[in-house]
């Protein structure tokens, strides 16, 4: 599959961050292009610092984003992707997928994770009912996306316990085949700040008067919200625990013991908390002291709440195995030949030498950053 088409969509469509995203995933690590992208994404960074602080008018802004959408189809237009997409995408062709098929969103994000799945879901279970704010912590490598093992554990729950009814559920929502938008943790310079900036999330998301509605909700259940389930998938990168002093433990803490006697009219509240911590797939062995600490905080916060909290943390790369057979299972593929066809043309666009390509020779695993943009190919040749 060639990731130019992909990334041109997302330009295209205005969502400048997330073709940004999907770019650096596929591009070289001595790509010239690599260097423009972060500069791309710097500026944007800087234009909603600037939004933000009210310093900004929308004309200039509009400038500014026209600005960074040439720059960024020019720099498409120029770019040549390295390793066989061709093939790969020849590949997936070839699976020949039932036009009268049942695949989902879900199937954008639900490759392999069936055990820490099986995990929440236990959890989920036992909790239900009796726990009405619930926190989910997810720990893992950006390059295993442990953002979108939150927006799977969702999708589930819509497919599952509500028989796909979406107006059951309140989620960030983005114009998208992946309709759940992930949104940064509302996080201030210390923990006031941090509490006034959740407060500010939940009253504009539901649209509250102001954040004295916040107590009031939480107290009175007023106003009432018509959802069974309300979710939010929140990222923080471990560079905020960088000389934190505890303080966002003790954030989630407050929001723990804030939503810890909710009035019963409220819908049930899932907070999944996605913590971004490179090469924590490693293994405990090859942890740094800042990631011992953070998981060693969320921990002690599980154990503390055992009826509100959770930490999901194991998610390694995916095994060959794995992504063949839920090539093979999106639509009944019984020769095993077309599943295995995908994951080696998918195999062959690594760069020689790769950290990638080590990785898939010497023990048949794919990240899962690399798995989702074939998900996303199969998709959408699935939903024409």
């Amino acid at each position: 599959m060639n990731p130019k088409d992909s990334i041109l969509q997302f330009i295209s469509r205005g969502q400048l961050e997330a073709a940004i995203d999907t770019w650096l995933q596929v591009v070289g690590a001595n790509d010239p292009v690599r260097t423009d992208l972060l500069g791309y994404s710097a500026r944007l960074a800087n234009l909603a610092t600037e939004k933000k602080r009210g310093v900004i008018d929308f004309k200039e802004e509009t400038l500014v984003l026209n600005q960074v959408t040439a720059a960024m189809f020019s720099s498409l237009q120029n770019w040549q992707p390295g390793g066989d997409y061709a093939s790969l995408l020849y590949a997936i062709e070839q699976l020949g997928i039932d036009p009268d098929n049942e695949i989902s969103s879900l199937h954008l994000v639900n490759c392999d994770r069936t055990g820490q799945a099986k995990t929440f879901r236990r959890v989920f279970n036992r909790w239900e009912g009796k726990s009405d704010f619930q926190f989910h912590f997810v720990c893992g490598c950006p390059t295993e996306m442990p953002a979108s093992f939150g927006k799977r554990l969702i999708y589930e729950i819509i497919r599952d316990k509500l028989d796909d009814r979406h107006d059951a559920i309140s989620y960030p929502f983005q114009e998208d085949a992946d309709r759940i938008k992930i949104e940064n943790l509302p996080l201030g310079t210390d923990l006031a700040t941090s509490r006034k900036r959740l407060k500010e999330y939940v009253a504009k998301r539901f649209q509250f008067s102001d954040t004295q509605s916040f107590e009031t909700f939480i107290e009175t259940g007023v106003p009432k919200l018509p959802y069974d389930y309300v979710t939010a998938v929140f990222e923080i990168s471990e560079k905020k625990w960088e000389n934190d002093e505890g303080e966002i433990r003790d954030y989630f803490e407050w929001m723990i013991e804030t939503f810890r006697c909710p009035n019963k009219g409220v819908p049930t509240f899932l907070f999944f908390v996605v913590l971004k911590s490179p090469n924590l797939h490693l293994g405990q062995e090859k942890q740094t002291e800042r990631q011992k600490t953070i998981l060693a905080e969320l921990g002690s916060l599980c154990e503390k709440y055992p009826d509100q909290a959770t930490l999901l943390s194991d998610l390694p790369p995916i095994d060959q195995q794995d992504f063949d057979d839920w090539v093979a299972e999106i639509d009944d593929i019984r020769n095993p030949n077309l599943s295995r066809a995908v994951t080696r043309a998918l195999a062959a666009t690594f760069e020689a030498g790769s950290e990638e390509d080590i990785l898939y020779r010497t023990q048949q695993k794919f990240h899962l950053k690399d798995i989702e943009p074939v998900q996303r190919r199969i998709f959408e040749i699935a939903s024409k």
